[in-house]
């Protein structure tokens, strides 16, 4: 990673207040992409270790958004999750349990 990048971080950072964990606002050209995830490591009491959770990835943040089961979001480490591929079918049951 480059020095701009690095500083544009940064700014993501303080902007964003990610040290906290809270994210106020995406503003428009943020990607992000829900997908479903096993945690695989964690040190939040709000995760449990290898649970399939349903994710939105901020790749700009490094972070992953996760609704816990009172619907409250959570901003994590995008490497504490692995990304999981169902069959259609498969995704629809989830969809519809979740």
């Amino acid at each position: 990673m480059n020095r701009k990048d690095e500083n544009s971080k940064e700014n993501l950072r303080d902007e964003y207040n990610l040290d906290e964990l809270e994210i106020v606002k995406v503003g428009e050209g943020w990607s992000r992409h829900s997908v479903w995830a096993i945690c695989i490591a964690s040190k939040s009491e709000n995760l449990t270790p290898r649970k399939l959770y349903k994710v939105e990835f901020y790749p700009q943040l490094s972070k992953a958004k996760v609704l816990d089961e009172d619907d409250k979001a959570g901003f994590y480490p995008q490497e504490w999750f692995l990304s999981v591929e169902f069959a259609d079918n498969v995704k629809n049951i989830l969809e519809k349990v979740a």
